[in-house]
């Protein structure tokens, strides 16, 4: 056996071949440490990196190359792996929150991207690994902190911030923008009673929280449970509008029930953001814009009934403001006595509505009930004979068996233009949602003389001065004369419970006030909601509204004090010797039964 060094094995390998040399265990007799010294004393070639040539220190030298400070270690990969990780989580951050609050967030994007991606590849490559890691902290950290700084710049104050936690959280629960967090209900709202009623139509964000807002779910309510809780409340309240508004640091929220603003309990600004936020979502509305004013709908099944909650918000001074609507087409798309017409003027308006041709307005203020009532008069007529078409802004009721448009002014589509192409789809009836200028009123009066009978709303205090807004929106008398067949005059008052209110007998100052002759039974009032209190209208002494009107018979003799330009005196008289009653007269009859205050009575006529 040959003991042979390895410069001897170099010697003879000149001079015969190699596949003759076998190497036998004894020939390394050098230790390990003695081996090393030498190579980093250049004393070896730098092929023989390691004591033993066999495949595993060819690959070894592959990996590691001439420098050492490439030596691959599972501690280095890990520390690449991490910061590879982090990098696709800012590019989620990036998008998610991006797409929630309708920010333009595609150039940080690309930036985030690009820059993360070049520096994990300069690391992966540059020799010096304390240099590699600075260059990924660098490439990952500074653009994801501009964009941090960027959009929390865009955001509204009371948004919540994102921050560097949010980065390092649990991919699995994404970062909100709109909050999500645990909210203390109010006294006030029973989130037992409410939510579980209230399903949502058509909108898949409730299927997303299906789970959190049921009632066994055994979590605290969050922010759209609470919304929730307040639809609920309204809705059982009776309220038709709902007020949400910031002031200061709380959200006040308001009811609008039987004509009053009731408030209830304010929220947190926190819970109150969170509330408004949910409503816009559900409305499609841009959440990030707080300043502009924006219009809405969704709707929602509550006990069987379909109910549509119209969205209008507009910032103020002191933060946004959200105003809800709350429109029942069972409630309101009723009959003539459901809304308080007597027998008598019922039999007088329905006489107008059989006729085949001419103009019906229905006037009164804003909220009055007008076109309620003009929806009774469209369920009167319906009854499958006619060709039904409305034309509105927007569309209050659903009727299946009436063609109803929506004008839509973004896309051109006006009253103006919809009346045009409504007069050439053969009409027996239209509905004009509100005659508003000078050429919507000519053609509604054009189409009523030409054959078709059509209805609409106008805002006119009486039915008297209705014809003189007509004239005011430059119709021609003529026109108006031909063309219009009665004149429906409305106010809401409030009723007054049946349960709690307190009769007393008026003086005769009183009396006199409301013209009250020969009268000697009781009147009735509210009662003191602290010495009488009443559980079924909550102390408020009124329960509900009804209307007083007012109907114009058009005549012949009116139509020539029309054409004449007659004064409004002198169109009363005439109308009164025909047997027209006033919503003075109306009211009064009210009073008299103690449907209603004298008060209240005063109260809307003094605004006539």
């Amino acid at each position: 056996m040959i003991s042979a060094t390895p410069a001897a094995l170099l010697a003879q390998a000149d001079g015969s071949t190699t596949a003759s040399l076998k190497l036998q265990p004894a020939t390394v007799s050098g230790s390990k440490t003695s081996n090393a010294k030498r190579r980093k004393q250049g004393k070896f070639p730098s092929v023989f990196k390691s004591d033993e040539v066999d495949n595993s220190d060819t690959r070894v030298v592959a990996v590691r190359g001439e420098n050492e400070r490439f030596a691959f270690t599972w501690i280095k990969f890990s520390l690449i792996l991490i910061a590879y990780f982090v990098w696709l989580r800012e590019l989620r951050l990036c998008v998610d929150d991006g797409r929630n609050l309708n920010l333009k967030f595609g150039s940080w994007y690309r930036k985030l991207f690009v820059i993360g991606l070049v520096g994990i590849l300069v690391a992966i490559m540059v020799p010096a690994y304390l240099l590699g890691v600075c260059i990924l902290g660098v490439s990952c950290g500074i653009p994801f902190w501009r964009y941090m700084y960027w959009r929390n710049a865009q955001v509204n104050d009371h948004s919540p911030r994102l921050e560097w936690k949010h980065l390092f959280a649990s991919p699995f629960i994404p970062f909100h923008s709109v909050p999500d967090a645990q909210f203390e209900l109010p006294s006030s709202l029973s989130i037992g009673a409410s939510v579980a009623k209230i399903a949502l139509v058509g909108k898949s964000f409730s299927e997303r929280v299906t789970e959190a807002t049921s009632q066994d779910s055994g979590i605290a309510p969050s922010g759209f449970q609470l919304a929730l809780a307040v639809m609920g409340h309204a809705i059982a309240m009776r309220a038709t509008d709902l007020h949400i508004g910031t002031k200061d640091d709380q959200v006040i929220l308001r009811l609008r029930i039987d004509g009053e603003l009731v408030p209830m309990e304010p929220l947190s600004i926190a819970s109150g953001l969170s509330v408004i936020n949910v409503f816009k979502v559900l409305s499609d509305l841009n959440i990030a814009d707080k300043r502009r004013a924006q219009d809405g709908s969704f709707r929602a099944d509550v006990d069987g009934r379909r109910l549509c909650f119209r969205i209008s918000s507009q910032g103020t001074n002191t933060g946004e403001k959200l105003s809800i609507r709350i429109l029942d087409p069972a409630a309101n798309f009723a009959t003539f006595p459901a809304l308080g017409l007597t027998t008598q003027l019922e039999s007088r308006l329905e006489a107008i509505l059989s006729r085949s041709n001419g103009l019906t307005l229905f006037v009164g203020a804003t909220g009055a009930g007008k076109s309620t009532t003009a929806y009774a008069g469209l369920r009167f007529l319906d009854t499958g004979d006619r060709n039904i078409i409305t034309i509105e802004d927007p569309i209050e009721y659903s009727i299946p068996t009436i063609d109803q448009i929506e004008v839509k002014t973004r896309s051109g589509q006006t009253f103006k233009s919809g009346l045009r192409s409504l007069l050439r789809q053969d009409a027996d009836v239209v509905l004009i949602g509100e005659i508003r200028d000078e050429e919507t009123a000519k053609i509604a009066c054009q189409a009523a003389t030409t054959g078709q009978l059509v209805l609409s709303t106008l805002h006119a205090t009486d039915s008297i001065t209705a014809i003189f807004r007509m004239l005011d929106l430059g119709v021609d008398p003529y026109n108006i004369a031909a063309a219009l067949r009665g004149v429906v005059s409305q106010q809401l008052v409030r009723r007054l419970c049946t349960k709690c209110r307190t009769p007393y007998t008026p003086d005769a100052e009183e009396l006199q006030k409301l013209a009250l002759i020969n009268f000697h039974g009781p009147l009735y009032h509210k009662p003191d909601p602290l010495t009488n209190p009443c559980a079924h209208c909550n102390s408020r002494g009124i329960l509900g509204r009804t209307g007083i009107f007012e109907l114009l018979d058009v005549t012949h003799t009116i139509r020539d004090l029309i054409r004449d330009r007659a004064n409004a005196n002198a169109i009363t008289s005439v109308a009164r010797e025909g047997g027209m009653t006033t919503l003075w007269d109306d009211g009064l009859r009210l009073v008299r039964d103690g449907i209603i205050s004298s008060q209240e009575f005063l109260r809307v006529v003094d605004e006539l």
